[in-house]
């Protein structure tokens, strides 16, 4: 009587435990998603970088595969890269495509996930014609302060013998610079594409280009997200991909783009566009579209030296936190990613392509 006891209880145990554990799976499948939301940062009167988010804030496939994982995408415009820094140390910036110079400090602020490259380009100094770049002394030059166009000044500065001390540098915002520069209020200017390009179609025997240096801008991710939400990281990445393909597609939808950009830039500073949808087309063209390779980031140890070069100046001229690493960003080139994620092109809905043309949220 007893042993039939102790089997009795067993089986009854087995049958709540067995029953239990159905009741938690269901549960499992019942509990609801739960909701939260990413935030790409971007610049709009940065190109291509702008043109890339407006593709992004379009693309059906993306807002629809990440609200199945309860995810809403949302878009932080911003004005320089100093910005993100601070939104990063906030944590309220999840992914952002930033140019080389804002990207070194980003870098110490949080651990980040170098994924692609949205653009390859220069940042210029621009003076009256005829003046050369020692012939800044004791003048005055506008720049965007901590920007790639901000360093890019320092370094010609360097190569003609001048330092900081030996002129004036007015920190203003970038789409403020041509119009200071044409009211005389500065003697130069250092901006980034597509400023330099714009000032002198509009003004090609007035104004020079008088000092380039290559500038990249990048598409990031946190490591937090990297890690903790691969599938946000893989959408993400998809839709740049998928965005590039779409825009080489077609020369309509690259104007199409275009005219999304120019209004967003307009919206964004109150005041009409300094670029036409052709003049961001062309721009577009020339950085990201027909540069071989993009957005893919280069294999081998080109973009990591480029960037160390970048990160030695820096530290040098006291832009960087002193216990600044590079270490901190290198280990956050992610070079493999992106062609991991073009290796499979069904997976990824690579080739499908659904664009809203209404307005963007």
């Amino acid at each position: 009587m007893f042993r039939f006891s102790i089997v009795c209880c067993t089986i009854i145990s087995c049958l709540l435990l067995r029953s239990f554990s159905a009741d938690a799976v269901e549960s499992a499948r019942r509990a609801p998603v739960v909701s939260h939301t990413i935030t790409y940062a971007y610049f709009p009167l940065a190109v291509p970088v702008a043109v890339v988010a407006e593709i992004f804030k379009r693309d059906r496939i993306l807002a629809s595969n990440l609200a199945k994982q309860g995810i809403t995408l949302q878009f932080q415009p911003l004005a320089k890269g100093k910005e993100v820094v601070a939104l990063l140390s906030q944590g309220k910036v999840d992914a952002f495509c930033i140019s080389d110079s804002p990207l070194m400090e980003a870098a110490q602020a949080v651990d980040l996930a170098v994924l692609g490259m949205v653009k390859q380009s220069y940042a210029a100094v621009v003076a009256p014609t005829g003046t050369r770049m020692s012939e800044l002394r004791q003048k005055r030059v506008g720049s965007v302060a901590g920007s790639t166009s901000h360093q890019a000044l320092l370094q010609g500065m360097a190569a003609a013998g001048l330092t900081e001390k030996d002129l004036t540098l007015v920190m203003m915002e970038v789409n403020a610079l041509p119009e200071a520069l044409l009211q005389k209020r500065v003697d130069a200017i250092a901006a980034w594409e597509p400023t330099p390009s714009a000032l002198l179609a509009q003004h090609p025997r007035r104004f020079k280009r008088i000092y380039q240096q290559a500038s990249y801008s990048y598409f990031v991710v946190t490591r937090q997200l990297f890690e903790q939400q691969p599938e946000v990281a893989r959408e993400l990445s998809a839709a740049l991909l998928r965005g590039v393909r779409w825009l080489k597609r077609d020369p309509a939808n690259l104007a199409l783009a275009s005219r999304w950009t120019v209004d967003s830039m307009a919206a964004f500073t109150g005041k009409p566009a300094m670029l036409t949808p052709q003049e961001v087309a062309r721009v577009t063209t020339l950085d990201l579209l027909d540069v071989p390779g993009l957005p893919l980031l280069r294999t081998g140890s080109n973009d990591a030296e480029t960037l160390k070069r970048l990160f030695d100046f820096m530290y040098r001229q006291q832009q960087l936190p002193p216990r600044s690493s590079w270490k901190a960003l290198q280990a956050g080139l992610k070079p493999a990613y992106l062609r991991r994620v073009a290796a499979e092109p069904k997976r990824h809905q690579l080739q499908q392509f659904s664009y809203s043309t209404g307005a963007a949220p």
